[in-house]
């Protein structure tokens, strides 16, 4: 039997990185990717777009990645809403920015990851002949992604997650269960890296998300 893949953000960074390997190591799959380079904005109708449409195609797995404001929880809440009570596996990438509070300059992005880690975890204490539908959260530190790399600012790259590392991490979701227990939250910390690093990785990851929101913002009202 086919298993389906559906992927949000499939055309860079993780997402492009996830699509590659399962394109390469997962055999029997048909994988779909969800992004503006294909006519996806997740934002559109405020996410209700996206999400009737994952449901329609009815995926065995969702890599839940592509970010927007409160769009990227309001997937991860509605799926795992409509199939409970289904053999369903939702992977949210998330950040470790969601323990940041505090720490890091307090924002909506830092809020919206740590409301994604909270219901990923409460939601694995559910007993499993309630509730089928398995979730996963990633609390990613700094991950070479355009969002990153494309900076004048020069950085340790090298020092940061890989993308075919992330991609990995992903996969190893997709039969976590064969081990007879479940890693529902895991954080994958980079290199270490200085303060100062951290911090500027911080505001080029900022600022580059800042844009990204409003050529999504834009793409709207097109």
């Amino acid at each position: 039997m086919i298993k389906k893949i559906a992927i949000t953000g499939h055309s860079s960074g993780i997402g492009a990185a996830v699509l590659d390997v399962a394109d390469l190591t997962c055999n029997d799959t048909e994988i779909r990717g969800y992004s503006k380079s294909n006519g996806w904005n997740i934002a559109d109708s405020d996410g209700d777009k996206i999400i009737q449409e994952l449901i329609d195609y009815d995926p065995d797995i969702v890599v839940n990645n592509a970010y927007y404001p409160k769009i990227q929880t309001k997937i991860l809440q509605a799926l795992f809403e409509e199939w409970k009570s289904k053999d369903k596996i939702i992977i949210n990438i998330g950040s470790i920015s969601g323990y940041m509070t505090g720490i890091l300059p307090e924002d909506q992005y830092l809020t919206c990851k740590e409301a994604q880690r909270n219901f990923v975890v409460r939601n694995s204490f559910i007993d499993e002949d309630t509730v089928k539908c398995k979730m996963y959260n990633l609390s990613f530190s700094y991950v070479a992604t355009p969002l990153l790399t494309k900076s004048s600012y020069q950085k340790n790259i090298e020092n940061m997650i890989q993308l075919e590392d992330a991609a990995l991490a992903v996969l190893e979701c997709f039969d976590d269960d064969e081990k007879g227990y479940r890693t529902v939250e895991r954080v994958i910390q980079c290199k270490q890296i200085t303060m100062a690093d951290m911090e500027s990785n911080w505001r080029t990851g900022a600022r580059n998300m800042a844009k990204h929101i409003i050529r999504t913002n834009n793409d709207l009202k097109t």
